[in-house]
Order: structure tokens, then C-alpha cells, then sequence
């Protein structure tokens, strides 16, 4: 690895199409790594100073044979410098905001941090696309796509706005808290996970009216609406009620298929839970509220009472 400070290491990663990480090694004082264990094929090697400025970085991506060892040279001096500010919608500048660089497939090429005055510098961007966000700053807007390099005289000037911060707690029936529930903001579509506490925090969500969809495996999804604001956050609780299955079994009165066939079971103020026959004529159904429930299928009708928690199994003859 070339273009290094004298006595800063630099670190090496590789990781393959997915964004898997396979390796990762340290240059030595004299500039050298070393990876193996590689997978044949596409790699990803992204090679960054671990002192000094964050921005120094390289990324190169390689098509690799498991039939012999090669050499990859990699230059953190090379490439195009980007300064840029950034500034709060009130006046501010941005100080301490992380700066994220990333490529055209979304692998990350390089990091920095603004200094007091909002101020940031990237060295050793390639040639071609790169997106610069600010994830973790609680911004709503902000991301921007440049083409490098950049035209003479032109600066990328970030005006970021504050966004509103979403507190949700998911709770089980008695008050238990749900972890690993699914949390999704719509219609911006942000996603969250609640922690073992059964608490999710969102930030830099858009202020306005949204709806808060919660899922749970074995639970009946269910959505709370609220109102964002910036000046405070806004807090969600939200409580799933265990669900019940249903195993639908569908018969022909004079014989033959019944595959394929839509299943629906709907009950009394609640959305509608369809399914699909399969080759044997069945349809599973899953998060089913407690209760009763129309369940119906090309012209057959029964009515099912639903226990949270239980599979419950019905036979269907159709006409």
C-alpha cells in the first residue's frame, strides 16, 4: 500500500459481491499485506489509513482464481480530493457530523468527520460516482450524489434540517416487553428492530402524520398512527396479542384438484389473512387474531373460532 504517512498502518479488507467480509489484515511498517482464504471470483478490497485522517482510502475491485497467489498494489495517494460543508437549517455549522462516502454499488469508500466550522475533506476518490450521506447526524434530508471529479471552482455545501425522533415500545399482553419485533415507519418505509428492553429509537424521520406498523413472528401485526414533531419526541407503545394458525384442508364433493385455490379467513373488524392451496389441497394461515372467523374458498363458507397461541385444522368441501 502506497501513499501511507511515515509510521501510519493502514488496514486491508476483502469481502465478496454481498458485502461479506472474508479477510482483513495490517500492512506491516513497510507497507505489505497479506490476505488469504479468499473466494474465487468477484472481491472487493478496500484499503484505509488507521491513523491519521479518516479519509484516506482506496477501494478496487478484483476477479480472483483459487489457482494462484497475486499481487494487488494499492495507492491511498492516488485519486481526487472533495471538500465540502455542512450547516443546520438554522444557521449552524454541522460540527462533529460523519461524512460517509460510498460507490456506485453501495460499498462504502471512504469517512470523515467536519470540524468545527462544518468543514470536511476526502482524499483518493476514484473516477466516476459517489454518494455522500450523513447517517447517525439525525438529518431528514441531505444525501447527495456527485460525479468526480468535481467541475474547477465547485463545492458540495450540505443544508441539513433536523429530523423528528420516534420512540416505540412494544409490549406483549400482561406488559412483557417484545424483542426483535419489527418496526417499520410508513409511508417512508424506515425499518427498526425493538431491543430486549422492547424499545425502538428512530431518528431524522420527516415531521408529519405517519403510521407505525409493528410485526412479531406468532403475533398479530398491528399499526399505531403518530404525529412527529421536531421540537420533541414522539413515543408509540404498542402491544401485540399472540396469534393463532388455522390449517385449511379443501375437498372437491365429486373429486379432482384443488390446488392453487385462495383461501381467505376474515373476521369482524379485523384485515383479512389469505392463503394458497397446495398440491395436497391445503392452505396454512398464520397471525390470526383471536376470535371468530368467515373462513371461505371457491364458494365454501365456514365459520372457525381462532384460539391465540393454537393451530386450529378445518375441512372444507367444495361445490
Amino acid at each position: 500500500v502506497a501513499g501511507l504517512l511515515p509510521g501510519v498502518r493502514c488496514r486491508v479488507e476483502a469481502r465478496d459481491e454481498n458485502g461479506s467480509l472474508w479477510a482483513v489484515a495490517e500492512t506491516s511498517p513497510n507497507g505489505l499485506y497479506h490476505l488469504g482464504g479468499l473466494p474465487s471470483g468477484v472481491v472487493h478490497l478496500r484499503a484505509w489509513s488507521v491513523e491519521g485522517p479518516e479519509c484516506l482510502a482506496v477501494e478496487r475491485r478484483l476477479q480472483l482464481s483459487s489457482s494462484h497467489a497475486r499481487r494487488v498494489d494499492l495507492d491511498l495517494g492516488t485519486g481526487f480530493t472533495l471538500k465540502g460543508s455542512v450547516r443546520w437549517r438554522n444557521g449552524s455549522p454541522g460540527r462533529g457530523v460523519a461524512v460517509h462516502f460510498t460507490g456506485p454499488s453501495g460499498a462504502p469508500l471512504a469517512r470523515t468527520v467536519t470540524d468545527q466550522d462544518g468543514l470536511f475533506t476526502c482524499s483518493g476518490l476514484e473516477r466516476g460516482p459517489v454518494t455522500i450521506s450523513f447517517p447517525g447526524s439525525g438529518a431528514v434530508d441531505g444525501t447527495r450524489r456527485l460525479e468526480m471529479p468535481l467541475d474547477a471552482g465547485m463545492r458540495p455545501d450540505f443544508l441539513l434540517s433536523h429530523g423528528a425522533v420516534l420512540l416505540v415500545t412494544v409490549d406483549r399482553p400482561g406488559g412483557a416487553p417484545l424483542d426483535g419485533a419489527r418496526v417499520t415507519v410508513l409511508p417512508h418505509g424506515r425499518p427498526g428492530a425493538a431491543d430486549a428492553a422492547g424499545q425502538v429509537r428512530l431518528d431524522g424521520l420527516p415531521p408529519g402524520l405517519v403510521t407505525v406498523r409493528v410485526e412479531a413472528d406468532g403475533h398479530v401485526p398491528a399499526e399505531h398512527a403518530a404525529d412527529l414533531r421536531v421540537d420533541s419526541p414522539s413515543h408509540a407503545s404498542v402491544q401485540l396479542e399472540a396469534a393463532g394458525r388455522l390449517v385449511v384442508t379443501c375437498m372437491r364433493a365429486g373429486g379432482g384438484g384443488a390446488e392453487g385455490l385462495v383461501v381467505v379467513a376474515e373476521g369482524a373488524g379485523r384485515s383479512a389473512v389469505t392463503g394458497i392451496t397446495d398440491q395436497e389441497g391445503e392452505a396454512r394461515l398464520k397471525g390470526l387474531p383471536g376470535g371468530w372467523h368467515w373462513v371461505s374458498v371457491a364458494g365454501a363458507v365456514k365459520r372457525v373460532a381462532i384460539v391465540p397461541g393454537e393451530t386450529v385444522a378445518v375441512d372444507l368441501v367444495l361445490p
